[in-house]
């Protein structure tokens, strides 16, 4: 039985176990999760806590990302030991190790520092593991015998003798997640990225490129239309990285729009609301002579979503 103890930051502490038979648990702002921090900065879903009999993994996929003993991590995963710690928005989570042992419900209990009744979560039974271990095995027979039968016909009918394919690398348990298009209640139906006019007060794409030249006056950015299929806005987040930070860029905020700008670590952010009677959008730079050369990245999300990584090379 592992045992994490919750400290939010209005004082109250709960403490959670988790015994063996529990895979997974979740921690986010939403009340579906089994860790609930009610705070903006944290996503719907923040992060996911793996369980196994060898290691608990905390994998995070959000868009602010957690201190994980004062390290950063942000849509990737660590392993975690005794004594580690996690610091959400709102909340901060220490890893107890083993907790107190509870035989007759098994699952994830939590318990807090004012009486109420336990909220259980029940587990897998030895039974079912058993079981599920024994079709795992059959799965991974049948794959086997397929792969060697792929292999051999391949190489009786398709062999090429000066070709050898290096071996596949490793998964990290680093990886980041993965862009998609799949968005929940709305669909990008055009994405652009590279120089932009306006015309008339609207945006438009000039040329498709990763490469901008640093000219006074001219516009580089990204430029979608879309449709909203349901009634509410769809918010627009934009995480942006630079090479360094000229010191006469500030935040703002203004409409629907703000911009948040982390000097220290060369990064901004950017949100704005699509609203469903729009159909198009764009995020714009103006380039002056102050405009940092080098790489720059942007990570579009749509509600809480990776969408696309962008990046642009700015030269003289």
């Amino acid at each position: 039985m592992r045992s994490f103890l919750i400290t939010y930051d209005d004082g109250t502490m709960k403490r959670l176990s988790v015994d063996d038979a529990v895979s997974r648990f979740t921690v986010g702002r939403e009340g579906h999760n089994n860790i609930v921090i009610q705070d903006d900065r944290m996503s719907r879903e923040h992060a996911v806590f793996e369980v196994s009999l060898e290691e608990i993994v905390y994998r995070d996929s959000s868009r602010n990302g957690s201190l994980v003993n004062g390290r950063v991590v942000k849509n990737s995963a660590v392993l975690l030991f005794p004594g580690d710690s996690i610091e959400l928005f709102g909340a901060t989570v220490l890893y107890e190790s083993d907790g107190v042992s509870d035989e007759t419900t098994g699952g994830l209990i939590i318990e807090s520092d004012t009486p109420s009744m336990p909220v259980v979560m029940r587990g897998i039974s030895p039974q079912r593991k058993v079981l599920a271990a024994v079709v795992v095995l059959l799965i991974v027979t049948i794959v086997a015998f397929t792969l060697v039968f792929f292999v051999k016909e391949r190489r009786e009918f398709n062999v090429d003798p000066e070709h050898t394919d290096a071996p596949a690398a490793p998964e990290s348990i680093d990886t980041p997640i993965p862009m998609t298009d799949e968005i929940p209640g709305m669909m990008v139906l055009e994405f652009h990225a590279g120089i932009i006019s306006e015309e008339d007060g609207r945006f438009g794409i000039v040329e498709e490129t990763t490469t901008v030249s640093r000219v006074p006056g001219a516009m580089f950015g990204v430029y979608f239309r879309y449709t909203i299929i349901e009634e509410d806005p769809v918010e627009y987040f934009q995480d942006e990285y630079y090479p360094s930070f000229p010191p006469t860029w500030e935040g703002w905020s203004e409409g629907n729009g703000s911009f948040s700008t982390f000097p220290d670590i060369y990064r901004a952010e950017y949100r704005a609301l699509l609203s469903p009677e729009e159909d198009e959008a764009a995020r714009v730079w103006y380039i002056d002579e102050e405009f940092p050369l080098g790489e720059i990245t942007w990570d579009i999300y749509f509600e809480d979503i990776l969408y696309r990584t962008v990046t642009f090379t700015v030269v003289e």
